[in-house]
């Protein structure tokens, strides 16, 4: 629509996320886990205080947003153009004559 509710959607900022939301995924918790954990432990032993602890978010979160760019540049459209190859059909619709059944 044309609403607030549908400016918002139509955010680049948002496209942007929303392209690359499974790459960041994959890559936040491990990222935390072998990089960020560590990390914080070192410099503030005695927990993260609020400030510390959203610059740390934002940190994060920026990495796997280039994580998952270049993930996405680098592999996985390349698969995603492959699917020109396997054409579909709708579930229950007749298949083509000769065409492989599985």
């Amino acid at each position: 629509g044309r609403g607030r509710i549908g400016a918002a959607l139509a955010n680049p900022v948002l496209r942007s996320f929303g392209k690359y939301s499974y790459a960041i995924y994959l890559f936040h918790q491990p990222l935390n886990q072998m990089v960020g954990e560590p990390l914080l432990a070192s410099l503030q032993p005695h927990g993260v205080g609020l400030g510390p602890g959203l610059l740390y978010m934002v940190a994060v979160t920026a990495a796997s947003y280039v994580l998952a760019l270049a993930s996405y540049h680098g592999y996985e459209k390349h698969f995603l153009a492959l699917k020109r190859l396997f054409p579909s059909h709708p579930a229950g619709a007749p298949v083509r004559p000769g065409a492989a059944r599985i």
